[in-house]
């Protein structure tokens, strides 16, 4: 359960029918058994793991605590309280009694931890995006592509539905996340609306991995097309930057505890 933020089975989908289309342009594709397969277990994947409860799994080990509300402070701090990031249990003792894993009331240095990686990630953005991240070699012509003049030559073909998603997970969403987490930072001192400030951290979660189809797409280009200098893909040193700033935003967004937006929420 605790890979499942890192299920990217249906980002690599969308991957593989981008990359089929960009191919369209060369040859002929036809669809195999294989990929209908692919599809269908990617369904009854995404199926099997929204069916899954974490919860219910530990419930089977060890009873969850919960505490009085009518003979306890309203907050878990208050009542020297911990909530296990393992297996979500609630206990006032060092270590998990369900499963032996240290407690903590907050995330060690969540902020100047969630800060720094987002401040690298939002670096290595611009020679993501300034750099190409392939080359098609064509009949011994060679076209290095950017992020952005894939999205031009996908717009000028009439694939707007494929240019909108790759110019939103690939541009969009990188900029929308560095500017969101640092408003989410800001709001710790004196949120006032916990809540959908919440609400926006979990939307950043979600969104984090969407980001990867460019990443896939590069990577599926560069191993189905290798035919010498009559028509071959290769990887350049953008979509190293790219992939980086990706996984330096997924590790800031995780290093992030949105529970210190409640912290001071009394105070204020």
């Amino acid at each position: 359960m605790l890979l499942k933020p890192l299920n990217l089975a249906d980002i690599f989908l969308v991957a593989v029918l981008i990359s089929a289309f960009k191919l369209t342009e060369f040859a002929e594709i036809e669809v195999g058994l294989g990929f209908w397969a692919y599809v269908l277990f990617v369904l009854c994947f995404i199926e099997t793991l929204s069916l899954l409860s974490k919860e219910q799994l530990w419930e089977r080990e060890q009873q969850t605590f919960c505490p009085d509300e009518k003979t306890c402070s309203p907050r878990a701090l208050q009542q020297n309280l911990k909530q296990c990031h393992v297996c979500g249990q609630l206990s006032d003792s060092v270590h998990c009694p369900r499963c032996m894993t240290k407690l903590k009331f907050r995330k060690t240095n969540s902020l100047a931890k969630s800060t720094a990686w987002m401040i690298t990630a939002m670096v290595l953005l611009i020679p993501a995006l300034a750099l190409p991240i392939m080359d098609t070699i064509n009949l011994g012509l060679h076209t290095k592509a950017t992020i952005y003049s894939g999205v031009e030559v996908m717009w000028h073909a009439g694939s707007y539905p494929v240019a909108i998603l790759i110019f939103v997970a690939s541009i969009c969403i990188p900029i929308v996340k560095g500017i969101a987490l640092f408003y989410l930072v800001y709001q710790v001192k004196r949120c006032t609306h916990p809540k959908l400030a919440s609400k926006l951290y979990r939307a950043l979660e979600f969104m984090g991995k969407w980001s990867m189809i460019d990443v896939f797409v590069v990577i599926l280009l560069v191993s189905l097309v290798q035919l010498g200098t009559v028509l071959s893909v290769e990887p350049q040193s953008g979509i190293v930057f790219f992939t980086a700033m990706v996984l330096c935003q997924i590790i800031s967004v995780n290093h992030f505890d949105p529970r210190l937006l409640w912290d001071n929420l009394k105070q204020q």
